[in-house]
């Protein structure tokens, strides 16, 4: 019986953690989760789904749970996913993570590949499923001799508007710090054959309106740098590019009242009366219903009074729901004339664990899982969804699992 291992039980993993549990339960494979916090997991446990909780700095014990498995998951924070990879080339495991492939991890896929393991990476939301979709877009343009001229890729974890209670429009349904960090890499995108670079600060200064029938209307800010995609989807003459994050319209404009007043720095320690001086210059409401009753800590900076502060007002409650909005629009021409190709996902969360972001981060794994077990990939190393051998296969199985129509 095969043998797969999680790393991470966090709020991303819910969903898949749920469709492990019930294929152990019908006896297709032992499945363990190992993390810093698995008691949630224990009424879980049978012969075949067992839990470990884990030092991540106890080697012995990470080399001893990767040897015992076939296929190794690691849902752990990023900084984590090498030293996991390691252990995998170490003992000859497959491995699979939602998150970017660094470089230090592209190191590692001539080693995978001599050994025939799958090194996926970027198989989750964004990145993940937004790369698998834009690659078949793509492709079916191509096939119909068309030529493309402008991509644009947004995608946002959002509240569902029935949750939708706080003047941010936004709830924490992932990594908060993500949050607080969002947008400090810069910007940098190609629009009209034009190089733009935005800095931090102009991120979500210079955010734009979307509205998308029967969907909403959103703010749009630019994710970090959408260039280093344009090769990997094979569109190197285009004249636009964008990847996108999405949030509901006005989040921009707040959250760029903070950047000026400098209330996500991470290198200022706060002074008391300072702050309260930021707060006032700010002049909007939903920024003094942030901090109203705060508490300073002593040697805290901005940034991390802000985290406490997201983390406790726009904390999701047990009865909310989330919502995941993804959209990629293709503009191209044929014989002359311009036409559009466009993919709109939306989806909503059942419950509090069952999130829509744990769906669509959690099932793109449960798909590959599937896919190195029945031995579906006809190449090893290094597995990204752009890869025009994964994505069909990758899209099937969830299309086949209803995750995508």
């Amino acid at each position: 019986m095969n043998n797969i291992l999680l790393f991470g039980a966090g709020k991303s993993a819910a969903v898949l953690i749920d469709q492990l549990y019930e294929d152990a339960k019908n006896g297709l494979y032992k499945v363990h989760v190992a993390d810093m916090n698995v008691q949630w997991l224990e009424a879980l446990v049978t012969e075949n789904f067992s839990i470990s909780k884990i030092n991540v700095a106890d080697l012995l014990n990470l080399q001893k749970l990767v040897s015992q498995s076939d296929i190794v998951v690691s849902l752990l924070p990023p900084s984590l996913h090498l030293s996991i990879a390691q252990i995998c080339l170490d003992f000859k495991k497959h491995f699979i993570t939602a998150s970017y492939a660094d470089e230090p991890m592209k190191n590692l896929a001539s080693i995978a590949a001599q050994n025939q393991l799958c090194f996926i990476n970027e198989m989750g939301l964004d990145p993940g499923i937004d790369h698998l979709l834009a690659m078949e877009m793509i492709d079916e343009v191509k096939a119909e001799g068309g030529q493309i001229y402008s991509f644009e890729s947004y995608c946002g974890g959002l509240i569902a508007k029935e949750s939708d209670n706080n003047p941010f429009h936004y709830k924490i349904t992932w990594n908060p710090l993500n949050i607080v960090n969002a947008g400090k890499a810069g910007a940098t995108f190609l629009k009209d054959r034009d190089i733009i670079q935005y800095p931090y600060y102009d991120v979500f200064n210079k955010a734009w309106s979307l509205s998308l029938q029967n969907c909403g209307n959103f703010d749009v800010y630019p994710n970090r740098d959408s260039l280093k995609y344009i090769d990997d989807y094979g569109l190197k003459d285009i004249n636009t590019f964008v990847r996108g994050t999405l949030r509901y319209s006005g989040f921009c404009k707040i959250w760029s009242k903070l950047l000026v007043q400098n209330l996500t720095s991470e290198s200022s320690f706060i002074d008391p009366k300072d702050l309260s001086e930021k707060i006032a210059h700010c002049n909007e409401p939903a920024i003094d219903w942030l901090y109203q009753n705060h508490t300073v800590q002593p040697n805290q900076t901005y940034a991390q009074l802000l985290l406490n502060l997201l983390s406790e007002r726009l904390q999701f409650e047990e009865n909310d729901k989330d919502r995941v909005v993804l959209y990629h629009l293709l503009k191209y021409k044929i014989n002359g004339e311009l036409k559009e190709k466009d993919y709109l996902l939306d989806v909503y969360g059942k419950s509090k664990k069952a999130t829509a972001m744990a769906q669509t981060v959690g099932m793109p794994i449960y798909a590959c899982i599937q896919l190195i077990l029945s031995k579906a990939f006809t190449k090893y190393g290094l597995l990204l969804p752009t890869d025009k051998m994964v994505y069909p296969l990758v899209l099937q199985k969830l299309r086949n699992l209803k995750v995508l129509a």
